[in-house]
């Protein structure tokens, strides 16, 4: 319970800091600076602003840390869950994740990765087919 009071301050480097970051961010327990954005007057000024919102962190927090807490995982378990927080809070907004909306398709559905698979696939289907052609050229021309 005593990190409720911990102000969080994002610099993300690599991998999904970058997303974890701007959840921090988005959801109101601390502040996110890119490395390039990190200077001696960026951090105190972000220093500052933390602490002028550090009751509002510390709240948002806490509420966060509860309902992870006591998440039931799956089943009829996270149904009564969830039904109990849009009871308590009035709306399911802890159910929306900002940044996964604001996604495009194509990171959403790994439609990449698909396209990757599918020219891989084809690529082999392909090969498959000039050793064939080949093959039957050498089988003809022997006769």
């Amino acid at each position: 319970k005593q990190w409720y009071q911990r102000r969080v301050r994002g610099v993300p480097l690599f991998a999904d800091q970058f997303l974890n970051a701007r959840l921090v961010q988005s959801k109101n327990f601390g502040l996110m600076l890119t490395r390039e954005e990190v200077n001696v007057l960026t951090l105190t000024r972000a220093h500052k602003k933390m602490f002028k919102r550090r009751e509002e962190f510390a709240r948002n927090m806490k509420q966060a840390a509860e309902i992870a807490s006591s998440d039931p995982g799956a089943g009829m378990g996270a149904l009564k869950f969830y039904s109990d927080l849009l009871i308590q809070y009035g709306n399911a907004e802890f159910l929306n994740n900002r940044l996964i909306e604001k996604q495009y398709d194509h990171e959403i559905h790994n439609f990449d990765i698909v396209a990757m698979l599918i020219l891989i696939f084809l690529a082999v289907i392909l090969c498959i087919l000039a050793v064939i052609i080949k093959l039957c050229r050498f089988c003809f021309k022997a006769f």
